[in-house]
Formats: structure tokens, sequence, C-alpha cells
């Protein structure tokens, strides 16, 4: 007895209806595969001793639903056999030459793999691609950053209107067109409360959202409607440091109240705030832009220090004086009576309030003795 795999399937017949057991292929003891072809695959087209084997039977009751199969072995009777090979060792079915599938498989399967191991080998570099390719932005954008000329946001005593023109302008220079990339940008240069207004809009808007909105509610949440950083602007005056460092953070508060205003308003207001001893130093004829006038303060920065160290000495020396120890001494006439260690002021000692009643006193009665003799005897 020789032994065959066979590999059979449960689909549908023609009607759809109903379903039959397919015998689709054949496979020998050397492992090489036959397909059957289609008007073979049914089972009338086998010999009838082959269904009532008892592993046709067992694959009759394991197929149950469509698409199912089962490649089984059978040992076949030397008569069986006969029918599925020839004198030469052929596979046949009556009288029909199989077609050896093995190798087809075999390079088909390996061609599939290929096709696999090709496919995943492409989107892993698209993948790869991608990546480098949002690496390589945000590598360029915190490049982009770096070369901002701006200070950051906390939205507190800045003008927002005048700070996001700024801004714009910068990313216009460094090429930063898109609103994915101003959003992203924006978050490196806000502090404090600004920081939380970006988050509140990363869950509002996210960041795929358009630039004009993000615009419109910065400016509605920070806009300066009170005249507090103007007052702050005007009235800011110098009190001590270098006169350079006021002047130039004065030109820039007034800036950010009014970006058109003129020069010559900018260096009024500026000099309004300097020492008076100072502002009698400058030439107005002379100064009438403020880098003349930053020119003309850098003159007297010896002069207000040397001023202002000798203030501070001074200040030092007194508050130095006043915050020596006062030692508690013992009232000196306490002492003269043999009472010591008695710390009181000498003016509230009871002993001399004591006496100087006494005194008044005595001053009293010789008085009136004095206006007794001297008047003039009665007649």
């Amino acid at each position: 007895m020789a032994k065959l795999q066979f590999g059979f399937e449960f689909v549908a017949d023609e009607d759809q209806k109903s379903h039959i057991i397919l015998i689709k292929s054949i496979t020998d003891d050397d492992g090489k595969k036959y397909s059957i072809p289609q008007n073979y695959q049914s089972c009338k087209a086998h010999p009838y001793e082959l269904m009532k084997l008892p592993e046709f039977r067992n694959v009759a009751k394991s197929l149950q639903k469509r698409g199912q199969f089962r490649n089984v072995w059978m040992k076949l009777s030397d008569e069986i056999l006969q029918l599925y090979r020839d004198g030469s060792g052929n596979m046949i079915i009556n009288n029909y030459l199989l077609q050896d599938i093995s190798g087809m498989e075999q390079s088909k399967a390996n061609t599939s793999a290929d096709q696999i191991d090709t496919t995943l080998i492409r989107l892993l570099e698209k993948l790869c691609e991608s990546e480098s390719m949002k690496d390589c932005k945000s590598t360029n954008l915190n490049r982009a950053c770096d070369k901002f000329v701006l200070d950051r946001f906390e939205g507190k005593k800045m003008n927002s209107n005048q700070w996001l023109q700024t801004y714009e302008s910068e990313c216009n220079r460094l090429g930063i067109s898109k609103d994915v990339e101003k959003i992203e940008a924006l978050r490196l240069f806000l502090d404090e409360a600004a920081e939380e207004w970006f988050n509140s809009m990363l869950i509002k808007h996210t960041i795929s959202s358009e630039w004009v909105t993000w615009k419109e509610h910065f400016l509605q949440t920070f806009a300066d409607r009170g005249w507090s950083s103007v007052t702050y602007a005007l009235n800011y005056k110098y009190i001590s440091g270098s006169l350079l460092d006021y002047a130039l953070k004065k030109e820039r508060l007034l800036l950010e109240t009014d970006k058109n205003m003129n020069n010559i308003t900018l260096v009024n207001l500026i000099v309004h705030g300097l020492p008076k001893f100072i502002r009698n130093k400058i030439d107005r004829q002379n100064v009438t832009a403020p880098v003349a006038l930053f020119s003309e303060l850098r003159k007297f920065e010896d002069i207000i220090e040397t001023k202002y160290v000798k203030a501070n000495e001074n200040r030092f020396k007194t508050f130095k004086t006043e915050m020596k120890p006062k030692f508690k001494q013992p009232c000196k006439i306490c002492e003269g009576r043999g009472n010591k260690n008695r710390y009181h002021p000498v003016d509230m000692c009871w002993f001399n309030v004591r006496e100087n009643k006494s005194t008044e006193s005595n001053k009293r009665i010789n008085s009136v003795l004095e206006i007794d003799t001297t008047e003039d005897p009665k007649n």
C-alpha cells in the first residue's frame, strides 16, 4: 500500500444553496504537488472506493463551512493507486497527466515574499524620510527662532499690538511663512500668563488652525485698554545707576506707547526724567535726536557716579551712627545716695524731683520775706 496526500476544500455548489467537497491537489511521498483540473475536482470524478475510506469520512465531518480546506494523507490499495499513477510513475487522473506545481508554488511563495519585503522596505524608507523631514523641520525652526531679535512676551506691561507686529516681521525675515510654523514658534517667546493662554488655545483651536485666528485672540486677550502703560512711560524717572541705561529704557517705553513719536518729543520726555543738575548741563540746541542725547549723557556718567557715591556714603555714615547701640548708665543721683544699679534718666529721678520741689518752696518763702522787709513801716 502507498500513501498520497489529497487537498480537500468545502465550497458552494453551482446553485449556491448546497455544498460540495472538491479535491484540488494530490501530493506524493516525495513532496511533489500536482494540481487537479477544475473538471476533475468533483468527488464524482474520482473512484468510489476513495469515498469509502475512513480518512474521507473524517474529512466530510471536519469540513462544515465554506472555504475550509484540509490536506489529508490517505493509504491507498494497489487497485486505487493504479487510477492515480501510470506504469512510469506519472500522476494521472482518468488518463489525464497532472501538472507538477510544487516548483511553481515555491517560486510564487518566494516572489510574494520578495514583493512583501520590497513593499515593507519602501514603507520603512518613507517612514524614515517623513521622520527625518519632521526632525529637519523642527531643527530648522529652532535655528530660525534662535535668530529672532525679540523679547519674550509675558502679557503685563508690554504693548501686545507692537510686539505681535515685530514677531510677524521677524517671521517674514527668517522665512517662516506657514501658519503651523508661526504658531509653533510663538510658543518659544511666551512667558507666565501668555504661556497659559497658548496652552488653552491649543485645547480650543489646535495647532492646525489658521494663524489669523490665533492673532485675533492674542490681540483681544492682551489688548491694553487702560492708561497704566502710558502713565508709567511718562512718569519714568532717573533714580540711580547709569544715565544711558535710563535713557534707553525710557525711549523703549515711550515707543511702545506710540511708535510714531517724533525725535523732539522723545528727547523732551527723556530729559524731563533726568536730575536737575544734569538737565542744566545739556544744551538743548545741540540735542535734537535721541542718539545725540545718548552720546551727551555718556559724558556725565563719571559726575553722576561720583555724586551718588558720596551721597550714599553720607547716608551710610548717618545710618551707622543711628544704629549704634545705646548703653544704659546708672543714675548719678541714686549712686550719690548709695543706691546703685538704678538705671533711669536723671531728670526722672525721684530724689531729683523732690529736691526741685523743696528749692522752689524755699524760693517762695524767701521772696515773701524779701517783700515784707522792703515794705515801708506803717505810721
